[in-house]
């Protein structure tokens, strides 16, 4: 999701992380929100401005399952609709068509691998030809799907009164709470403040917010977000094609700007980092956020 993505820490303290939390559930204050292990839900609508002059919408949504992770399965597609300008897609392509990144805690055009295994791809799609490029955008540590609590190092911000039709509901159907809660070590701290998820004390999902700095924000007119349809959502199982990459394209080849000077962050997608750097980031770190579940244990 965004700038949420690629966080490197042992899946091991993922699940020292829930303990922790199961622990402290009985304090007052607001505990970090854990996913649930399936879950899946639609944009009402996503908003992007790339600077003031460069403002644009479009649909998606959000489909997630590690329900399988004691067999080494977890998957999570990243629908963005056309319109969309994710610097993930910017990868694969320029425009602003249909895409999809596909996140695999083990990658299915590498059978033979043995370890760090996780691998994420994007997908372009037009309504005219389907898909139209599919390319591997990372392999090895971090391109795994997120950890259901990626969050546990979160800091909560309050409330926010949020209009029910932001959310999904109907026109005039009155407000609904949702928790703020904000990582202050985005992928882009130059621009950004934080990642910025909001949910229902319910754990229902309510929206995300990439909170730019006050400046880049109202000086350079930098934003972007996206409100879930909170009547979308739900737990149950869905199809395997909806987590399949598309038949009859060549997936397995890195994105064709990888090498682009004008997207420097395409250029350390590709490989994960060298070994001895991979076995560095398997090490717990209190700097970095546990974010991806893309990790074979020691």
């Amino acid at each position: 999701m965004v700038a949420v993505r690629r966080g490197l820490l042992l899946l091991s303290s993922v699940v020292a992380s829930f303990d922790a939390t199961a622990a402290d559930a009985g304090d007052d204050a607001p505990q970090p929100p854990i996913w649930q292990d399936r879950w899946h839900a639609e944009f009402t609508v996503e908003k992007w401005g790339n600077t003031w002059l460069s403002q644009t919408k479009n649909g998606g949504g959000y489909h997630y399952d590690v329900s399988g992770l004691n067999e080494g399965k977890g998957f999570s597609v990243e629908h963005h609709g056309k319109g969309q300008r994710d610097n993930w897609c910017g990868c694969a392509s320029g425009g602003k068509d249909d895409c999809k990144i596909h996140a695999f805690l083990k990658d299915p055009l590498d059978p033979e691998c043995k370890r760090f295994c996780a691998a994420s791809y994007v997908v372009i799609s037009t309504e005219e030809e389907g898909p139209s490029v599919c390319c591997k955008l990372f392999k090895g540590p971090g391109g795994g799907p997120l950890a259901p609590g990626w969050q546990s190092a979160d800091t909560f911000l309050g409330d926010k009164s949020v209009r029910r039709k932001k959310t999904g509901g109907k026109l005039g159907s009155g407000r609904r709470v949702c928790q703020e809660w904000i990582n202050d070590n985005p992928g882009n701290a130059a621009l950004m403040v934080g990642d910025l998820w909001m949910t229902s004390y319910d754990n229902v999902p309510c929206g995300y917010k990439d909170k730019f700095k006050w400046w880049a924000r109202w000086v350079l007119g930098y934003y972007h977000y996206f409100w879930f349809d909170m009547s979308t959502y739900s737990t149950e199982p869905e199809e395997d094609d909806v987590f399949a990459l598309p038949e009859g394209i060549d997936c397995n080849q890195p994105c064709p700007n990888r090498e682009s000077k004008f997207k420097p962050w395409c250029d350390v997608t590709w490989d994960g980092g060298k070994p001895e750097q991979q076995e560095e980031e398997l090490r717990p770190s209190p700097r970095i956020p546990i974010r991806t579940v893309g990790l074979d244990p020691i």
